[in-house]
Parts: structure tokens; C-alpha cells; sequence
């Protein structure tokens, strides 16, 4: 009653917010002193969509007695008009370093019960970070019968990554003899 969660790479537009998100901001809170909507993957909300929100955020008549309150969450700020950012504090979470990435990984397994070794969470740490998601989703794909079982694919991805790389750098430094030499294993 009290609480309202908007998937908003889904619910994005003008009809949404009015109908939606503020006829739940114009009743009072039942069960608390507040009303929480949460905004989800709001970078994708309409230019549209957040006009029609400005004015209801911080209105007394839409917003019964200033009770409810947002949570917005975005992976790309700068899609969010500077007229809504200001009403919100910002918090920008970083991707976590590399140590706790591997503890985690390690601590996921673990509670799984399931085998693994330092290198197969390497292989996989390095083919996804920092997409932590991705890493988590291959941790679950890649453990068979109770065993960490790192494929083939995760370890082509990285020297593939590594040889791109390197072509780059190559390229760059305008170094035809490795650039001649890394295309060719790129080939192969």
C-alpha cells in the first residue's frame, strides 16, 4: 500500500507517471509515515515522462503532506534532466576493486558447495569485470555437478581481448610488424 516499484525501461512515459505514479502520491500513507517509489533504470524515463513529475514531486496538493519520497536508480546520469537531478541526492556507486570481486566470488562458490580453483575464477573475473552481473551469471553457468568447470569459451574471450588489445596498441604505435603478426592469429 505504502509502497510502489516502477520498472521504468518498461513504464516510461507521460500516460504512466500520471496514471500511475501520482494518483499512488496523492493518497496518504496507510501502514507508515511514508510512501516509497522506487524508480528503476529511470535513465530511461521520457523527457516526457519526468516533466510530467517535476511539479507532482515537490506539490503538496499531488504529494499528500510531502510523504512520499523517491528512489531512482540509473546507470546513466547524464539521461536525466538537470531539473530532476536537483530534487534528488546523488549516490554514485563505483565498481567494486578487483580483491573484493574475487573474495565474493569465491564466498558465492563456497556457500554453494561448490569445487573451484584460483585459476578458473581468474579466468572468469577476467573475461567479464567489472560486470559484476556477468560475472555472478557465468559463476552459475559454469558450476557442473558441484565443480567450478571454467569452458573453453571464457578462456578464447580473454586472449582474444588480449589480442585485440594488443592490435590497438600496435596499430597506435604504428608497428606494421606486429600489427601483421597479430592479425594473423587473430585469423587463425
Amino acid at each position: 500500500d505504502d509502497f510502489l516499484f516502477v520498472n521504468s525501461s518498461g513504464d516510461r512515459g507521460i500516460g504512466f507517471m500520471r496514471d500511475v505514479v501520482m494518483e499512488f502520491m496523492k493518497t496518504p500513507p496507510i501502514r507508515s509515515k511514508m510512501k516509497i517509489v522506487i524508480l528503476d533504470e529511470c535513465d530511461g524515463i521520457t523527457n516526457d515522462g519526468w516533466s510530467s513529475l517535476r511539479n507532482p514531486i515537490e506539490n503538496a496538493a499531488t504529494n499528500f503532506n510531502q510523504t512520499t519520497r523517491f528512489i531512482c536508480t540509473a546507470n546513466y546520469v547524464e539521461n536525466i534532466p538537470e531539473a530532476i537531478q536537483s530534487r534528488f541526492v546523488n549516490f554514485h556507486f563505483s565498481v567494486p576493486p578487483r580483491e573484493y570481486v574475487f573474495h565474493k566470488m569465491a564466498e558465492i562458490l563456497e556457500c554453494e558447495n561448490v569445487k573451484y580453483t584460483s585459476d578458473s575464477l581468474l579466468a572468469i573475473y577476467d573475461s567479464r569485470y567489472p560486470d559484476i552481473r556477468g560475472i555472478i551469471n557465468d559463476l552459475q553457468k559454469s558450476s557442473i555437478n558441484g565443480e567450478l568447470v571454467v569452458s573453453d569459451q571464457i578462456n578464447l574471450n580473454t586472449v582474444i581481448f588480449t589480442l585485440v588489445t594488443d592490435l590497438i596498441k600496435a596499430m597506435v604505435e604504428e608497428n606494421d610488424h606486429q600489427i601483421n603478426t597479430i592479425s594473423t592469429s587473430l585469423h587463425t
